[in-house]
């Protein structure tokens, strides 16, 4: 049975994670941003999943996988759909190879809806 080892890159600077918390357009989960310090983004951490990192999120005249999926899912209604809010923030910290699924930190504006 062969695994796959997780890809790890090279730590991102303070610098570009204080700009990726700007371009998020919210704070960045602690967790995450120590992370990116320590490694700027990571292949398979789950199968056919990736950590995004700040180098995901430079553009170079095209769309990041990382962005399209963002905008999927402001596009599809998917807060509303899982019973958030319409304005809640939205950003994708890993997602799949097809840019299909993924994990996501949110902001609420206020507090967090009862379930």
């Amino acid at each position: 049975m062969s695994g796959v080892v997780p890809r790890l890159y090279l730590p991102a600077s303070e610098q570009q994670v204080a700009e990726l918390g700007r371009q998020a357009e919210q704070e960045l989960e602690q967790g995450y941003g120590d992370f990116l310090l320590l490694a700027d983004g990571m292949e398979d951490c789950f199968p056919g999943m990736r950590i995004l990192g700040c180098r995901d999120w430079v553009h170079d005249g095209s769309i990041a996988a990382s962005q399209q999926f963002l905008e999927i899912l402001r596009e599809s209604g998917t807060p509303v759909d899982v019973e958030l809010p319409a304005d809640v923030e939205l950003f994708p910290v890993a997602i799949d190879g097809d840019a299909l699924q993924g994990i996501f930190m949110f902001h609420l504006p206020g507090s967090v809806p009862e379930r």
